[in-house]
Order: C-alpha cells, then sequence, then structure tokens
C-alpha cells in the first residue's frame, strides 16, 4: 500500500523502511498527536483483552480496524481476522474518518460503573432508581 501514498506509523517500535515509520515508545502527548493526525487506528493483536488505545483513537476520530481476537468494542470498530490481504481490502475500500461520541460513552466510567451496580447490587440499584 505504500505505493499508493499510504503511510504507517508505529510506536512501540522501531523497525524503519519505506512507507513504515517505526517510532518506538512515545509519550502519551505525542501519542494524542499522533491519533488525532491519523485516518484509521491498527490494533492487530493476538492476545489483549481491551486495550484502552482503541478508546484514545475512538476519541481522537481514528476508524479503528483491530484483529478478532480481541474483546469488547463490536458497536463501534471493525473486526478483522489476522492477515495482511484482509485488512489492505478494508483499509482501501471503507471511509477514511469516523466520530461517533455516543459510542464513547458507552465505555465511559459511569457507563461502566452502572453496567457493574447493576451485576454486583441489582436489588440496591433498582430501589435507588425508585
Amino acid at each position: 500500500m505504500r505505493n499508493e501514498g499510504w503511510n504507517l506509523v508505529a510506536t512501540g517500535i522501531t523497525h524503519q523502511e519505506d512507507g513504515i515509520n517505526g517510532l518506538g515508545w512515545v509519550s502519551e502527548q505525542e501519542k494524542r498527536r499522533l491519533l488525532e493526525e491519523s485516518a484509521i487506528l491498527l490494533v492487530p493483536s493476538a492476545f489483549e483483552g481491551q486495550p484502552m488505545v482503541i478508546l484514545e483513537g475512538l476519541a481522537a476520530g481514528c476508524r479503528v480496524l483491530t484483529s478478532d481476537n480481541l474483546s469488547g468494542f463490536e458497536e463501534c470498530v471493525e473486526k478483522l481476522p489476522m492477515g495482511i490481504k484482509s485488512w489492505e481490502e478494508s483499509l482501501k475500500n471503507q471511509s477514511l474518518k469516523t466520530t461517533n461520541t455516543d459510542l464513547l460513552e458507552i465505555h465511559a466510567m459511569a457507563s461502566i460503573n452502572q453496567k457493574l451496580s447493576l451485576i454486583y447490587h441489582p436489588k440496591e440499584f433498582i430501589a435507588s432508581k425508585n
């Protein structure tokens, strides 16, 4: 895809070649800047549960592509099987930038706390609503 003008900026690694700029570990400020300038966040993790960077990417307005190994976020990210061809096709065939703050609210602390209250204290939660 580098021949079509795409440039991959990766953090956590220092690999460098045409079309790939490995920055190594970056500060929180640099990560935020990179997310705000990026059209798409790729999270090709094989073993992570719910990486915080997905929420950070959504908050920055990035379209997020993840491997289908990740759990959660079904309503706001695109999950793909690991493999270069499926990722390349999705990158080329979809809109480049999406923003939906309603999706972020689903993962906000207040929403998560409410869901946990329902699980651990369902009677207390119902009583406090009345």
